[in-house]
């Protein structure tokens, strides 16, 4: 049977809105959203797009586009850390990546929320695959989260990249629903 939510996220400051929709059934999480946002004040995008997990949450396949823009980003993993174009070469670069992080969603942040296990104030580092939007370009970062609180109703995750820290707001669905100064679910 497949269970589908709506998810709605603005951005904290500016104009902007996602609409994000997760489907999940005994075989797989998939997720179609689209992205209206900002990046200065005179630069529109659109963008959409969809994620096909494998019930743990691994990233099988992710395809982004700018509405109005060529060509599309396609990439498919084989849930493991190895990640093709598509034309089906291997990316090297961005060997023992399982997750992706895109600029321009607090969502790609839910997947190593979900796919880990969190003991209490034990950091977790990772690297991902991060996409930066609208240019669609791709690289290898690295991130930790670290569980700070949690209750039945959310969790509260220390997120870090680089010099940039800050702690993300999780429902009890796991589903971020607040990324402070940038993105708040409704």
């Amino acid at each position: 049977m497949v269970t589908t939510t709506d998810i709605f996220w603005r951005p904290s400051i500016g104009s902007g809105y996602e609409h994000l929709q997760l489907s999940k059934d005994d075989q797989q999480i998939t997720v179609d959203s689209l992205v209206i946002g900002k990046t200065d004040e005179q630069t529109i995008f659109r963008v959409q797009y969809q994620i096909s997990l494998d019930t743990n949450w691994n990233v099988r396949k992710v395809t982004i586009q700018c509405v109005g823009q060529e060509p599309s980003l396609i990439l498919s993993s084989n849930g493991n850390g190895e990640w093709r174009d598509t034309q089906g070469k291997v990316i090297s670069a961005l060997d023992g990546c399982i997750d992706i992080d895109i600029s321009c969603t607090p969502f790609t942040n839910t997947l190593p929320i979900n796919r880990l296990v969190y003991a209490p104030s034990k950091q977790q580092e990772i690297s991902v695959v991060y996409i930066s939007v609208p240019d669609l370009c791709y690289r290898r970062v690295k991130q930790s989260y670290t569980l700070i609180e949690t209750n039945i109703n959310e969790s509260i995750f220390t997120y870090q990249s680089g010099s940039f820290t800050e702690n993300i707001k999780v429902g009890a669905d796991g589903i971020v629903t607040e990324y402070p100064q940038l993105f708040l679910r409704e």
